[in-house]
């Protein structure tokens, strides 16, 4: 726990802000390191920044809580559906727990809205407003 309190500190997060974050999320900082820190390489690689990673661990801690491999999966069935690497980016700003769902999910989502009448554009659309649909 303390290693993980470092790693968070040196993010530039508040101990207010750990402090709320074990009350909220007390998992957050129970991850695994290895896990977490892959997430946070996966975070710069796609071109986040430190100040932004930090801004996603006070917005939604269960994100760095979830596999890589959860959040790589949605970015690609993303750009399956035809977002671009920016408007992924901005939609893991706005709505960061849409990349906490596994794909399986999200496909079963997107199947629903369009068995009643949303187009794949009206889906990509959607996603960011309502993620948790």
């Amino acid at each position: 726990l303390g290693r993980t309190v470092q790693w968070v500190r040196g993010l530039g997060i508040s101990d207010a802000d750990i402090l709320r974050t074990l009350h909220q999320f007390p998992q957050a900082l129970e991850t695994d390191p290895e896990s977490r820190d892959g997430m946070v390489l996966w975070l710069k690689e796609f071109g986040l920044s430190e100040l932004d990673i930090a801004k996603l661990f006070s917005k939604c801690p269960a994100l760095f809580t979830v596999l890589r491999s959860t959040t790589e999966s949605t970015a690609q069935w993303l750009a399956e559906l035809g977002f671009d690497k920016n408007s992924i980016r901005d939609l893991l700003h706005r709505a960061p727990t849409l990349f906490c769902l596994k794909t399986t999910n999200l496909k079963a989502k997107s199947a629903f809205l369009k068995g009643i009448g949303f187009s794949d554009a009206q889906i990509i659309q959607l996603m960011p407003r309502i993620p948790n649909i």
